[in-house]
């Protein structure tokens, strides 16, 4: 990895995953806690995560022949605390593109292109749109990591949304999914989240040597 050497002015760079052989390690955390039939991987990527609330969290992703693998894990302790996995046969749209917030939104915007990914599941209720700690959301977005999109790594693909959409269309092929990826806005129903601005800003969905939060 190529990383920023001002390192004073570059509050990301006390990134853990700028560590040496991090990645490994939680790449071999994960494959013990899945089985044989996930046991041929794609990835890792280290991608952000963009909740139904707006939050951004770190997250590890990988492909099997049978998922998509996401993973919350813990740097700083060195363990999985979460593996969500999606069959790759129960995907049914992917919208690849820049994001768009409803128009009296209070946000701060993202210039970013990100993916979003919808899997078959129950249609959330307004209850469970509006609880932000609600796991019944039959999609998930995705954009590339906060590293790459600074500029603080420049080389590394496994940060780069991009790299990751093609090798998952890839994945969608070899399953016989018909599944295309259309590229249009990502729309985002959030219209006013001061917590969520606050911890985004902060980079508190991130993993740092310190000042770093782990409730994620």
């Amino acid at each position: 990895m190529q990383t920023c050497n001002i390192i004073t002015e570059c509050p990301m760079c006390s990134s853990l995953v700028l560590q040496e052989n991090m990645m490994e390690a939680a790449v071999a955390s994960i494959k013990a806690r899945l089985g044989d039939r996930d046991a041929n991987q794609k990835g890792p990527w280290l991608l952000t995560e963009i909740d139904h609330w707006d939050f951004e969290k770190e997250r590890i992703v990988t492909i099997s022949d049978h998922n998509l693998v996401i993973t919350w894990y813990n740097f700083r302790y060195g363990q999985v605390e979460e593996i969500k996995l999606i069959p790759l046969k129960h995907i049914k749209e992917i919208i690849s593109g820049q994001f768009a917030y409803p128009t009296m939104a209070i946000v701060w915007s993202k210039r970013d292109k990100g993916v979003k990914i919808a899997f078959e599941g129950s249609d959330p209720g307004f209850l469970e749109r509006w609880n932000p700690f609600s796991v019944q959301i039959p999609f998930i977005i995705l954009e590339s990591h906060i590293l790459a999109m600074r500029g603080i790594v420049t080389d590394d693909k496994r940060l780069q949304i991009d790299d990751f959409l093609s090798v998952l269309g890839q994945a969608l092929q070899m399953v016989g999914s018909e599944v295309n990826i259309t590229e249009e806005a990502i729309q985002l129903s959030t219209y006013c989240n001061l917590w969520g601005m606050v911890y985004n800003q902060s980079r508190m969905g991130f993993h740092k040597k310190r000042g770093a939060m782990d409730n994620h």
